[in-house]
């Protein structure tokens, strides 16, 4: 009897301390369940990370010194590419610089160069704070013989505002410089005592610089014109920059001298782009003869006295 009592107690002891334990254990025990029937876990460890731009905007600084001291020459009929470097400073440290930002412009007046991509880094010239950059912009043959402003603009990844440097400039020179076609002047056929006879084709100057030509600053130096046994003189010769009518306008025009630089009225050359066409920055001269009556017949030309020159100044 005192046996049975002694297992009754036992099992009441164990039947208590389950009663205490299940409930501990039992919300690990069926996450384990449900882990390993569906194989999938009930949570993932996630990273978190934030990247802070500085506020600080960006400064500046132009290194033109391949540009001071001297005119940049223009390139006849061409463009000239102008290359300076800069410097961008961010006190927030170069990572902050937009790099794609840093671009430059050259601006005199109402006109403006730009470079068609921005800066380029320069490898290996940096510190913590600062990046130097390498800008090229073009400059073309027909613009103004004058000072020009150097302009940069760079901005950061954090304060994002545009900050701009124009205290820098440099000198574009001067480029006095023509081409002219065709090569030769001629009158297919005259007889002696002709007048107003316009000659056969006529010469055109593109003004490939940017030197302004005022009217009367296109000069030719003429000479006469030998035949076997006489000349004509070359004070016979008229030119204009004006044709048609009646008479020809170009007979009323200028008359030559012989090995004398001699200013053509109203002939000028504007600058600009002479792929433009129109006339843009080209003159057109027209020459007309009078005939003496006295020459016989037969080719007259210079190549006793040397070619025609025709300049600006």
């Amino acid at each position: 009897m005192r046996l049975k009592n002694s297992k009754r107690e036992v099992y009441t002891v164990i039947l208590i301390m389950v009663l205490l334990v299940v409930p501990m254990v039992s919300a690990g025990f069926f996450d384990w369940v449900k882990k390993t029937i569906t194989g999938k876990a009930s949570s993932q460890p996630t990273d978190v990370s934030v990247t802070v731009s500085g506020v600080n905007p960006v400064t500046i600084q132009v290194w033109n010194s391949t540009l001071t001291g001297t005119y940049v020459q223009p390139t006849e009929e061409s463009a000239k590419k102008i290359t300076f470097n800069v410097t961008v400073n961010d006190p927030d440290g170069r990572n902050d610089i937009n790099d794609s930002s840093v671009k430059a412009n050259f601006s005199f007046g109402s006109d403006s160069r730009y470079n068609s991509t921005a800066c380029v880094e320069i490898s290996g010239e940096y510190n913590n704070t600062s990046q130097n950059y390498s800008c090229t912009v073009s400059m073309w043959y027909w613009d103004t013989n004058d000072t020009w402003t150097i302009n940069v603009t760079a901005n950061d990844l954090g304060n994002k505002s545009y900050v701009s440097d124009a205290s820098t400039s440099f000198d574009y020179g001067l480029l006095t410089a023509i081409k002219m076609s065709p090569s030769t002047v001629y009158w297919s056929s005259v007889t002696p005592g002709d007048s107003n006879q316009t000659a056969s084709n006529s010469t055109v100057i593109n003004n490939t610089g940017n030197h302004i030509i005022q009217a009367g600053n296109v000069e030719i130096n003429s000479t006469n014109l030998h035949g076997s046994s006489s000349f004509i003189d070359v004070g016979n010769i008229t030119v204009d920059t004006d044709t048609g009518g009646s008479p020809p306008a170009e007979c009323d025009g200028t008359a030559l001298q012989n090995k004398t630089y001699t200013g053509i009225s109203n002939a000028n050359l504007t600058i600009g782009n002479l792929s433009q066409g129109g006339g843009t920055a080209q003159e057109q001269l027209y020459y007309c003869l009078q005939v003496p009556s006295t020459v016989p017949s037969g080719d007259y030309n210079t190549s006793q006295e040397g070619s025609w020159t025709v300049r600006v100044v």
